[in-house]
């Protein structure tokens, strides 16, 4: 499971946020929930943004996936550590995410941000 699991959720976050993603080791693996260990989205040339945390869970409903052929999931970053720097323009994310098309299977719920530290760099 971890040696499939991981870098194919690396590939499709990376993919979605236009920078760099890694997850930590597979720690768990439930019937609606994976969590992975320290995991990091990386800065790009051009943002500086970048987010580590302790770890990442990812719970999901297996019978919507079964029923609908779609998978909808809930992301929640644990302790994560942000850090974003204000562009030129105002603006604080530099990087412009892909959309997620209506035959992407994957569908993104709520995203949900438990005990952060957040630094925010004004421009």
């Amino acid at each position: 499971m971890q040696r499939d699991l991981t870098p194919w959720g690396e590939t499709e976050l990376s993919n979605f946020l236009n920078r760099l993603v890694h997850l930590g080791t597979l720690k768990y693996f439930s019937l609606g929930q994976v969590r992975f260990g320290k995991s990091q989205i990386a800065k790009t040339t051009t943002d500086p943004t970048q987010v580590t945390m302790a770890a990442l869970d990812v719970a999901y409903n297996p019978l919507t996936l079964i029923l609908k052929r779609e998978l909808e999931i809930t992301i929640t970053a644990i302790q994560p550590d942000i850090y974003f720097e204000e562009g030129e323009r105002g603006d604080w994310l530099l990087t412009k995410f892909n959309s997620v098309t209506g035959n992407n299977s994957i569908k993104l719920k709520c995203l949900q941000i438990k005990d952060a530290n957040v630094i925010l760099l004004p421009y």
